[in-house]
């Protein structure tokens, strides 16, 4: 599911200069929450409400399920997969949360981030 969006970012990044993966992680509470960014020329407001429509690209030898079943993915797992707000950077920024198993138990908050140049 995270190859799916960083093999998208990745793609989606045609630019000149460098393009840049970000992929930040931490623990919240009962959730684990993953961001990964670009970036890239990001997503157009048009298309931003249908991103995880399956069969939507706008790639040639695209067939528009790599989003739609990251969802599902997170989803049956008890999660949530959304696009984040366009910013005002470019590129485009996607939040997975899972539920961790562990109860809550008040301890420092782990953070985890990365950047990948590609």
């Amino acid at each position: 599911m995270e190859s799916q969006l960083r093999n998208n970012q990745m793609q989606a990044a045609e630019q000149a200069g460098d393009r840049r993966i970000t992929v930040w992680a931490q623990v919240e509470g009962r959730w684990i929450v993953v961001q990964i960014c670009d970036n890239g020329p990001g997503i157009p407001e048009d298309l931003r409400a249908k991103v995880f429509d399956s069969f939507l690209t706008t790639k040639l030898a695209g067939t528009g399920l790599g989003l739609s079943l990251c969802k599902r993915f997170v989803e049956s797992h008890g999660g949530f997969l959304e696009l984040q707000p366009a910013g005002q950077k470019p590129g485009a920024c996607f939040q997975i949360c899972l539920p961790t198993l562990l109860k809550e138990t008040g301890s420092p908050v782990l953070a985890v981030s990365v950047a990948v140049r590609v």
